[in-house]
């Protein structure tokens, strides 16, 4: 219906190039400034509501395109009768942005209205559809997945669909994510102690979840994040430390410079308290190589910078202990910048640099920890090392030596000392007097 109603109306108002298809491109091509302009102009001289249809549907698309549903929402507001099934989908599209738009706002009060009108309007378009035509159907699920959390009635409706339509990225993906609902919700009806048959239908929730969830990935490709960040979600639901993680970095990969890294930050600091280092690791990497200030924005966020750092830094050094010194040392950058008045990562950036023979550097992290705290002998020895062995500052060197050899002998004078304190003292200063002997020398 809607190509004779585009041939009556270019007939009618523009010849060559026709108004919708030039104002398409430009839309295609990101000014919609331009595909509005144009199709007023086509809509001003076209006369008779099914003559200005195509031109009204475009003209809705170029709205919602500069974020502006509620001009979209009028001008398709002569269409609201029209039984037709791009007009009805195009309703049903506007009126669920238009709620989307309005809770990103905080301007709630109308929301049910929204939603309601796109519900009502998707299902006429899903009655209306052509054969093998299902884009109306994937919205309508859509809004009654996330808008609704109806994954019940989304998963039974996806599944029917999936039998005439099995390679539809989109239907298997709300499948896979209905299912992940399911799985959380019998989570959370049977508690932490689940009985075997009830382990066993979360076991199998997660295994079709996953298989749906990487089918819908394959088939989608790399213009769509969200299988993987559902992916995400489903392993972390699981306890598949290393695929949230490895999920996580695809989705923002996908994205590229728009991707959000809150999944990331999260795994990360959750992974590292919970001892899952290489899966923390791996987090942390993607993050500092890819916007490093965001990382240290995240921790900086944290209301125990501190701690949060500290429990970070574990990851580091094990991104370090992979031999991947490079990589490591901008996570440590990172975490350093957020928590710059932290001695013990400070020693340990310090450490790591001595270990791949970058001295200056080793020697600017060890100054850094031994400005903020230099009651530390064996900080003070290993500082005084590099000067002395590798940087060729003897004189400098000297200080710190004595300063180490003084500081441990002060505090193993004092009262109560552990007996592991008391070894970790006598080392220190045990190095501290060989490295000074060696410096006289």
């Amino acid at each position: 219906m809607l190509a004779s109603l585009l041939i009556t109306a270019t007939s009618t108002c523009l010849s060559t190039p026709d108004a919708v298809d030039d104002a398409r491109r430009h839309l295609a091509g990101g000014d919609a400034v331009e595909a509005v302009a144009l199709l007023d102009e086509a809509l001003a001289v076209v006369e008779g509501l099914e003559q200005q249809t195509p031109i009204r549907l475009a003209l809705a698309d170029a709205h919602l395109a500069l974020d502006a549903p509620s001009d979209a929402a009028a001008v398709l507001e002569p269409l609201t009768d029209v039984r037709d099934y791009d007009v009805q989908h195009t309703l049903g599209r506007v009126m669920r942005y238009w709620g989307d738009w309005a809770t990103a706002q905080g301007k709630t009060s109308d929301l049910d209205f929204y939603y309601g009108e796109a519900r009502s309007y998707l299902a006429t378009a899903v009655l209306l559809a052509p054969p093998g035509e299902v884009d109306a159907l994937v919205d309508a699920l859509q809004l009654d997945l996330y808008g609704y959390g109806e994954y019940a009635s989304v998963l039974s409706e996806a599944e029917d669909a999936l039998r005439k339509s099995p390679k539809n990225g989109e239907l298997l993906l709300l499948a896979g994510t209905a299912r992940l609902y399911a799985l959380h919700a019998l989570k959370a009806e049977h508690g932490d102690d689940p009985s075997l048959s009830e382990l066993k239908a979360q076991t199998v929730l997660g295994e079709k979840a996953a298989v749906e969830l990487e089918r819908a990935a394959k088939l989608l490709g790399d213009e769509r994040a969200e299988p993987h960040s559902q992916l995400a979600w489903l392993y972390e639901t699981t306890g598949a430390a290393k695929g949230a993680v490895a999920a996580a970095v695809k989705a923002v990969e996908t994205l590229g410079n728009a991707a959000p890294f809150d999944t990331l930050y999260r795994l990360a600091r959750r992974y590292a308290v919970e001892g899952e280092s290489d899966a923390a690791a791996t987090a942390l990497l993607a993050m500092a190589e890819k916007a490093p200030e965001e990382l240290t924005a995240w921790i900086e966020s944290e209301d125990d910078v501190t701690a949060v750092a500290t429990n970070l830094e574990t990851a580091a050094f094990r991104v370090a202990s992979r031999g991947d010194y490079s990589r490591a040392k901008k996570v440590y950058h990172a975490i350093l910048e957020s928590n710059p008045k932290n001695a013990a990562i400070w020693n340990n950036y310090a450490l790591m640099c001595r270990d791949t023979r970058d001295y200056d550097e080793s020697y600017r992290a060890y100054a850094a920890a031994v400005a903020i705290d230099d009651s530390d002998p064996r900080t003070l020895n290993d500082t005084a090392l590099v000067l002395h062995y590798h940087l060729d500052r003897r004189d400098e060197a000297k200080v710190l030596y004595e300063k180490a050899v003084t500081t441990a002998e002060e505090q193993l004078g004092a009262l109560g000392l552990s007996s592991e304190r008391k070894a970790y003292l006598r080392e220190a200063l045990r190095d501290a007097k060989n490295n000074l002997s060696r410096l006289r020398r």
